[in-house]
C-alpha cells in the first residue's frame, strides 16, 4: 500500500516518545533515540566523544608547536602543577596505547552484522515518510465469518438447512399465547419487559420449529425454554452438560413454585418407568425434566421413559443446553453429547431447542448436522456485552499476586470474583497465598476435590461466605450468580471462545466489572505442555488447540485495537469501535500507529537458522544475540553469534522481540518443546513453503509501532490544509 509523502518539517517524530504497539509506553521512551528517524543514534554521539585521556594529552601537543622550546622550560618552572598533568597524560597514554591493541586484535573491523544495523538505522533515520496512522487495525477480521473449512467438510456444511430468523417478524406478529407468556414473564419471574431476542425465540420454539440460539452468557437463555415449558399441556426435556447447573437451575425453579423433575445421578434407581409416566400425568406433574448427556446414553430406563412420554404424545421439547458441546470443533467437546443425536432419529416430530453463548459458523453447521434438526431457525443475539471492562496486564514485575490483591481490595472490597488458573497445582498456590498472606475470603475449585467439597465451595460462595473463588475452567459454566465484579485470569485462557464464556460470568447484573488477563508469553508453554499430553487429541486437534492459543496470543499482544472488536470478530460478529465507550484498556490508550517493514531482517534470521541442523537455541537467547547481549552468547551455536551477534542492537530490545513473535504468529518460525520437569521451548522453522513466501515477498514481517495519540490533526490532514491539494503517493 501507497503511503502520502509527508516532509519532515510537518512531523517532529523527534519531539514525541511513542510506544511499542506489545509494550507499555514507558519502556519505550528509554530506547526513542535508537528507534525513530530524527533522533541521533546513542552508537554514533558516543563515537564523536575523545576519552579523557585523549583530551588531556592533546592540549600539550598544540602548545608544542605553537610556542618555542626556550619558552616551554619557563612554562614547567611557573606552573609545577603543569607537569604532574603532563606525567598523568603520559600514563594514560600508555594505558589507552595498550587498551587500543588489545582491541585491534579482538576485532579488526566492525562484522557484516553491524554493517547491515547501521545501514538499517540510517535508513530510518533518514526517512522522512514516517506518517502515524489512525484508521482501525483488526488482527481477526478474517474470521468474521468464521475459519475456514476444511475439504472435506465444506459441501458437507453447505447443505445445512438453516436460515436466519426473521427476528422482527418472530417478535411483532400476534400469537394466542402472547398474553400468558407475558403474564408469568412478569409475575413469576420478575421481569418489566423481554430481552432482545427473547419473545421471538419463545413464539419460534411454541411454533414447533427448529431454533438454535446464540446468545451471550447473561442474555436470558434460560427464559427461552422455562416460559415455553410451564405454558404447555406436555414435558419439556432439558439436557445439561454438569450436575452443578442442573442443581441450580432446579432450585431456582422450585423456589418460584414451579414443579420439576431432576433425574440424575442415582435418583430413579429407586422408582420404576411407570411410576415416572404417573408422575408426569398427576395433575400437578412436573413441567421440565432435567438430564445429563451421560444419562440418557447410558441409562436404558431413561430411554424406555422418554419414548413411552412421546408415544403418549407428552414431550413438547428437546432442549440442549451449552450445544457447543456437540462439536468436535468447540474446545468442551463431550463424547456422550455427540450420541445425542439420536434423539431427533427416534422422536423426529419433536422439536429441538439448542442453546449456546458462542457459536462461529463452523460449529453451528456442525452442531445442526450431529443433532439431525431440520429446518433451522438461528437466532444470533450481540456477543457485546457494555458493562464489561477488559483490561490485559503484563506479569513483568513477578508479583502478579500482590497486584490482585491490590486491585481487589481498593476497586472491589468485600465483592465476588472468580480468578482462573490454567493447571491445578496454580489453583491451590493462589487460593493459599490469598487466604493466609492476605487475609481474603477466598478458596479453590477444580477437579481433584471430590464432589461434595466442590458443591460446599460453591454454595459458600454463593451465599457470600466465600467471596473469590480460584479456579481451573471446570467451574462457572451456566452459573447464575448476577454480582460477579470481577473475573481475573492468572494465566491467559486457552481460546478467545474459553476467555468470552469465563469472562462473561462478570457483571450479569448489568453493573460495571472487570475482566483481567495477567499475560506472559511463556504461559504458552504450559498451554502447549497439556496439549500435547492430552490422550483425548488427536493429530487435528491438537493443531487445532495450538492456533487457538495462539490467538489469544495475539490478542494480549496487541495495544491498538479495541478488545471487543477483536472479541467479537473472532466470534464472527462485526463490532463498531466508537461503541465501546473506552471500556478497554487500548480503547482507553487511544494509540495511533506508524507501520514498519521487518521482512529483510526475518529473511537473514531465516537464512543463518537454516543453516544449522539442530537447533537448541530458545526466543530468548536469539533475541539477547540480536540485541549484541552477553548473556546470549551461552551455550549458543557459533555459526548464530557470528552471523547473528549485534544484527539489531539498534533496533529497540521490544521491537526485536515483536520482529520473532510475529515471525512464530506467521508460522515462519515454529517452537518445539523438550523436558518434563522443566520445559524449554526450542525454536526451529517453518514449513518450506512459508519460507519461499517470505524470500519471495509475498509474505512480509510488519510490525505496528504505536504511541499515544496527539492531539493535532496528522500531518496529512495540516498538509492539505496548508495548500488545499490531495496529497501524492510515494513511490
Amino acid at each position: 500500500m501507497e503511503k502520502p509523502a509527508v516532509p519532515s518539517s510537518s512531523l517532529k517524530i523527534s519531539n514525541t516518545a511513542p510506544s511499542t504497539s506489545f509494550f507499555p509506553q514507558t519502556e519505550v521512551e528509554k530506547t526513542a533515540s535508537k528507534n525513530f528517524p530524527g533522533l541521533q543514534s546513542k552508537s554514533k554521539k558516543i563515537s564523536k566523544k575523545k576519552s579523557p585521556s585523549e583530551d588531556a594529552s592533546a592540549e600539550p601537543k598544540k602548545k608544542r608547536k605553537s610556542q618555542p622550546r626556550e619558552k616551554k622550560s619557563k612554562t614547567r618552572e611557573k606552573k609545577p602543577k603543569g607537569e604532574k598533568k603532563t606525567r598523568r597524560s603520559k600514563k594514560s597514554k600508555r594505558k589507552t596505547g595498550k587498551s587500543s591493541k588489545k582491541l585491534s586484535k579482538k576485532s579488526k573491523g566492525p562484522s557484516v552484522a553491524e554493517k547491515e544495523a547501521e545501514d538499517l538505522q540510517k535508513e530510518l533515520e533518514n526517512n522522512p515518510h514516517i506518517m502515524w496512522k489512525r484508521e482501525d487495525f483488526n488482527p481477526f477480521e478474517s474470521l468474521l465469518n468464521g475459519p475456514m473449512l476444511p475439504k472435506t467438510k465444506r459441501k458437507q456444511f453447505d447443505n445445512s438447512n438453516y436460515e436466519y430468523a426473521d427476528v422482527n417478524w418472530w417478535t411483532t406478529t400476534r400469537f394466542p399465547w402472547d398474553e400468558e407468556i407475558t403474564s408469568y414473564n412478569s409475575m413469576l419471574f420478575g421481569n418489566a419487559n423481554f430481552r432482545p431476542n427473547q419473545r421471538a425465540i419463545i413464539n419460534a420454539t411454541k411454533s414447533k420449529r427448529d431454533v438454535f440460539v446464540c446468545m451471550p452468557t447473561g442474555g436470558g437463555k434460560s427464559l427461552t425454554f422455562q416460559l415455553p415449558a410451564i405454558t404447555d399441556d406436555g414435558v419439556t426435556i432439558v439436557v445439561m452438560p454438569l450436575l452443578s447447573l442442573i442443581v441450580d437451575q432446579v432450585t431456582q425453579l422450585i423456589n418460584k413454585g414451579i414443579n420439576v423433575r431432576d433425574y440424575t445421578g442415582n435418583k430413579t434407581e429407586r422408582i420404576s418407568k411407570y411410576e415416572m409416566i404417573q408422575d408426569v400425568l398427576s395433575k400437578n406433574g412436573p413441567k421440565m425434566i432435567f438430564l445429563t448427556p451421560e444419562k440418557i446414553s447410558k441409562s436404558g430406563k431413561i430411554m424406555d421413559f422418554l419414548t413411552e412420554l412421546h408415544q403418549r404424545g407428552l414431550m413438547e421439547r428437546i432442549v440442549i443446553d451449552e450445544a457447543h458441546c456437540v462439536t468436535q470443533w468447540g474446545k468442551d467437546f463431550r463424547e456422550d453429547y455427540l450420541k445425542l443425536g439420536i434423539l431427533k432419529q427416534l422422536f423426529p416430530d419433536v422439536c429441538t431447542l439448542a442453546l449456546t453463548a458462542t457459536a462461529p459458523e463452523i460449529v453451528r453447521k456442525d452442531v445442526i448436522e450431529k443433532l439431525h434438526m431440520r429446518n433451522t431457525i438461528y437466532f444470533q443475539s450481540s456477543f457485546n456485552r457494555p458493562n464489561l471492562i477488559y483490561q490485559v496486564v503484563d506479569k513483568r514485575n513477578g508479583a502478579v499476586i500482590e497486584d490482585m490483591v491490590k486491585f481487589i481490595t481498593t476497586t472491589y472490597p468485600k465483592k465476588t470474583g472468580i480468578i482462573y488458573c490454567c493447571t491445578i497445582t496454580d489453583c491451590d498456590a493462589v487460593a493459599a497465598e490469598l487466604k493466609r498472606t492476605h487475609k481474603l475470603k477466598a478458596a479453590a475449585y477444580h477437579s481433584k476435590m471430590s464432589e461434595s467439597e466442590r458443591v460446599s465451595v460453591q454454595n459458600k460462595w454463593m451465599m457470600d461466605e466465600v467471596l473469590i473463588i480460584v479456579a481451573t475452567i471446570a467451574f462457572g459454566m451456566g452459573i447464575n450468580k448476577p454480582d460477579v465484579r470481577f473475573v481475573i485470569h492468572y494465566s491467559f485462557p486457552k481460546s478467545l471462545t474459553n476467555y468470552y464464556q469465563e469472562s462473561g460470568r462478570a457483571g450479569r447484573d448489568g453493573l460495571l466489572s472487570h475482566c483481567i488477563i495477567y499475560y506472559s508469553h511463556t504461559d504458552k508453554t504450559s498451554h502447549n505442555y497439556l496439549i500435547k499430553n492430552n490422550p483425548n487429541n488427536t493429530a487435528v486437534s491438537k493443531g487445532e488447540s495450538i492456533w487457538e492459543v495462539n490467538s489469544v496470543i495475539r490478542y494480549c499482544e496487541e495495544k491498538i485495537t479495541c478488545r471487543r472488536v477483536m472479541q467479537l470478530s473472532y466470534l464472527g460478529e462485526k463490532f463498531n469501535r466508537e461503541k465501546c465507550m473506552k471500556r478497554c484498556d487500548n480503547c482507553m490508550r487511544n494509540s495511533e500507529y506508524v507501520e514498519r517493514d521487518y521482512s529483510k531482517e526475518a529473511i537473514r534470521i531465516i537464512d543463518c537458522l537454516e543453516e544449522i541442523q539442530r537447533l537448541n537455541v530458545t526466543m530468548k537467547q536469539l533475541s539477547m544475540v540480536l540485541m549484541g547481549q552477553k548473556s546470549g552468547k551461552k551455550r549458543m551455536n557459533p555459526l548464530i553469534t557470528a552471523r547473528l551477534e549485534g544484527y539489531l542492537k539498534k533496533v529497540s530490545a521490544e521491537e526485536v522481540k515483536m520482529i520473532l513473535k510475529e515471525m512464530l504468529f506467521q508460522k515462519i518460525l515454529l517452537e518445539r518443546y523438550a523436558g518434563k520437569v522443566h520445559v524449554n521451548a526450542y525454536l526451529s522453522l517453518g514449513k518450506k513453503e512459508i519460507l519461499k513466501s517470505l524470500r519471495d515477498g509475498k509474505t512480509k514481517v510488519i510490525l505496528k509501532i504505536a504511541r499515544k495519540k496527539s492531539s493535532a490533526p496528522l500531518p496529512d490532514a495540516r498538509m492539505q490544509i496548508q495548500n488545499q491539494q490531495p496529497l501524492q503517493p510515494v513511490n
